[in-house]
């Protein structure tokens, strides 16, 4: 590695970081909440406070790994799996059609991300 000094640090593996800029235009159309650093707001099995409308991956802005972007897909996907279960059930018992959705303000993930459920 030469750095702009022209000093020479010899290396045989570099790691770098690139810088991820939000895309969240849809979510702000949605009616998602945003927190101050603009990322999506979210809850219990990466509910966002519009419902029906899970998220996961960079825009959450938690640890940026692919790793992690799978798990929060994969907690996405069972609280997508859970609602649609319950308003199918609910539906089927009832005749009565009622979106269930994780509360946003849960203290379970407040906990896990406690920077992420301050106001937006």
């Amino acid at each position: 590695m030469v750095f702009a000094s022209g000093r020479r640090l010899p290396r045989r593996a570099l790691f770098f970081d690139t810088p991820c800029v939000s895309q969240t235009q849809i979510a702000r159309k949605l009616g998602c909440q945003l927190t101050r650093k603009g990322s999506i707001r979210c809850g219990r099995y990466e509910a966002t406070s519009v419902p029906g409308v899970f998220v996961a991956g960079n825009i959450i802005e938690d640890v940026q790994l692919a790793i992690v972007a799978a798990a929060e897909g994969t907690r996405a996907a069972f609280g997508i799996n859970r609602s649609l279960t319950r308003e199918d059930y609910e539906r089927r018992a009832t005749g009565v059609q009622h979106v269930e959705h994780p509360p946003v303000d849960d203290k379970d993930v407040a906990r896990r991300r406690p920077d992420k459920l301050g106001a937006s």
